[in-house]
């Protein structure tokens, strides 16, 4: 079974005009009022549509259906557009554009209505997910998410960044994590990071470092390798709860990032995305440590997921053993960053019972313009 979400992550606001659209009055929606739309909704109404994405082509389209209980309604269904409340012809229930953005609608029927929901418009290409190598299978191949928060005038930092890169280089590790930097110490830093992932993980002091998202899983610059690694052994288990397939097309400034979820076990899922930029020449604040630290490399750039002030794990997803769902991401790309050095990482959180929260399962990594297929243990 196929569920489809979208996520949305923007570096500027849009403001956009419906384009193709004719709009009308309210006299077709009977007894329901403009203003009430926030007002709690009747459960037996709902709204949804068969495509979260389309391309901003004036050919693509993305379905409205509108249900009563379980049942679709075509007959005498309004369709509005959410941010002005007024009513569209829409042939079909399609909607299309020739205008990129984020358009939001909502339905009445008879003396009910529905919540709203979202259809984006791209100039990108749509992302193709590439197909499963192994459809039947749920033993997928794990990695765990090693975040460093840094910055260039840390200068202690070099020593987390000397622990990490001797860790890198040890054979049997290469393929069990993947690494983000947050640079978030100083301001005047080219990547700094304002979005709070510092905050969330209660870092106090630099350098510092948490694994999978989880703030009690901390590791600092004091750390010998032997330790990292005896720490990273403690936590690392080979079974993952879910896979990740990813597919990323770029038209810059804009990414299109479009991800697919395939769990193991039954359970709620979060998926969240991070852009990540390598190549950052910065001169780094140094104690005197040795080795070359003015380059900086997976540095995060942008984050989508933030639920919350504490939690970066993104968008929810209810899933059953070997049930999947796809789970779109737009980015902006400032024009400072070089998107040749830019990628991808998905990760998917699941609830840890005894912090009740999400931390990190499961991460993939995607250049730009490219995919990445479910990955299952050999």
């Amino acid at each position: 079974m196929m569920k489809k979400y979208i996520s949305m992550l923007a570096a500027a606001a849009m403001s956009i005009a419906l384009s193709g659209c004719t709009l009308t009055s309210w006299d077709d929606l009977d007894d329901v009022t403009p203003g009430n739309e926030d007002k709690p909704v009747n459960e037996e109404l709902t709204i949804e549509v068969d495509e979260p994405v389309i391309r901003a082509d004036g050919l693509s389209g993305a379905r409205i259906i509108v249900k009563s209980g379980e049942t679709p309604v075509t007959d005498g269904v309004s369709i509005y557009d959410a941010s002005s409340n007024k009513a569209l012809d829409l042939p079909g229930m399609v909607f299309t554009t020739e205008k990129p953005g984020t358009y939001s609608f909502w339905a009445a029927y008879k003396t009910k209505h529905t919540g709203k929901v979202s259809v984006t418009a791209v100039t990108a290409a749509i992302p193709q997910l590439p197909a499963d190598p192994s459809p039947a299978s749920v033993s997928f191949k794990r990695r765990m998410l090693v975040t460093q928060f840094t910055g260039t005038g840390c200068g202690y930092c070099p020593l987390m960044t000397t622990l990490l890169r001797s860790f890198a280089e040890e054979e049997a590790y290469k393929d069990k994590y993947l690494h983000a930097a947050c640079h978030t110490y100083n301001s005047n830093d080219p990547a700094y990071l304002t979005t709070g992932i510092d905050n969330a993980m209660s870092i106090a002091s630099y350098p510092n470092g948490v694994i999978n998202l989880d703030k009690t899983k901390r590791f600092s610059s004091s750390t010998t390798l032997a330790k990292f690694v005896e720490f990273f052994d403690g936590i690392y288990t080979p079974e993952a709860s879910a896979g990740i397939a990813v597919s990323t097309v770029l038209d810059f400034p804009q990414l299109v990032v479009k991800a697919s979820v395939k769990a193991a076990v039954d359970g709620e899922y979060h998926v969240a995305a991070w852009l990540l930029e390598d190549g950052i020449y910065a001169v780094q604040t140094n104690y005197g440590y040795t080795g070359d630290f003015n380059t900086h490399n997976n540095c995060v750039r942008l984050t989508s997921g933030k639920n919350s002030a504490t939690d970066f794990t993104g968008t929810a997803l209810q899933l059953k053993a070997g049930e999947s769902a796809e789970q779109y991401f737009i980015m902006d790309l400032k024009t400072a960053w070089v998107a040749e050095n830019c990628h991808v990482i998905v990760f998917v959180s699941t609830l840890d019972p005894d912090l009740r929260t999400f931390t990190v399962n499961n991460v993939v990594d995607c250049k730009l313009d490219a995919a990445v297929p479910f990955e299952y243990n050999d």
